[in-house]
């Protein structure tokens, strides 16, 4: 019981931290491009140094210091990755058509159920300008979908695995996930709601790397399920 108190604990420390440095490089990315007024096309660069800074730099480097400190002392492999197959790339694609339709499906019943979501910080700032949105398809890819797997899907879900088992791991490891989005991507009286899907869509994902044992699954997956949504949310917008 102490041990699983100890675990659970320690993920949660590695993600607060995470999260805590990453809002605060955020912020000084923010100030660092507001000083060099004018600066060309500044909303577009301020996403691309966040994603990169941010979702990339700071969710790997918190992810790499806790494996070394792991392996000095002692502790055997936690992230699960492997030089990709084919049979790993088909279940690439087909976990993205699993994931959007997890997705598509709590959209869907959010919408029959009359429920407000949360607006999405980066679609409120796409207004000023729609490039914004093929920006953020490509950072979604490199930066976004590679840090925020390696960090939550290999180090905090792998954690809780080697307490709790794959399916607990899945659902904690959801939850490490979720709650963070709260305060990065959305606002709004609805805000609960959208945190509700990013759930959902974590359990799936979770699901994945648990079922293929490879990080570069959830990863690829990810990275086009937001691309997917960003494709949707531009249409959309017109």
């Amino acid at each position: 019981m102490r041990n699983n108190v100890t675990v659970l604990a320690t993920t949660l420390a590695i993600a607060s931290l995470a999260v805590t440095l990453a809002m605060g490089v955020a912020e000084a990315v923010d100030t660092a491009v507001a000083a060099f007024d004018p600066l060309s096309e500044p909303i577009l660069v301020d996403h691309v140094l966040d994603k990169m800074l941010v979702n990339f730099g700071v969710f790997t480097g918190v992810s790499l210091g806790y494996l070394q400190y792991r392996r000095s002392r002692g502790a055997g492999p936690l992230v699960r990755f492997r030089r990709p197959t084919w049979t790993d790339a088909r279940f690439a694609i087909m976990g993205f058509f699993v994931v959007l339709g997890v997705g598509a499906v709590l959209h869907q019943t959010v919408a029959a159920l009359d429920i407000s979501t949360g607006e999405n910080t980066l679609t409120a700032a796409a207004e000023s300008d729609p490039r914004l949105y093929v920006v953020a398809a490509v950072t979604s890819i490199l930066f976004v979908a590679p840090g925020e797997e390696i960090l939550f899907r290999g180090v905090v879900q792998g954690r809780l695995r080697e307490v709790f088992g794959p399916i607990a791991a899945v659902v904690l490891g959801g939850v490490v996930f979720a709650v963070p989005h709260l305060v990065a991507a959305y606002t709004g009286p609805g805000a609960v709601v959208s945190i509700g899907i990013v759930f959902g869509i974590s359990l799936a994902l979770g699901a994945l790397y648990e079922y293929t044992g490879t990080l570069f699954v959830p990863i690829v997956a990810h990275g086009f399920y937001n691309v997917a949504i960003l494709a949707i949310v531009a249409l959309s917008a017109g």
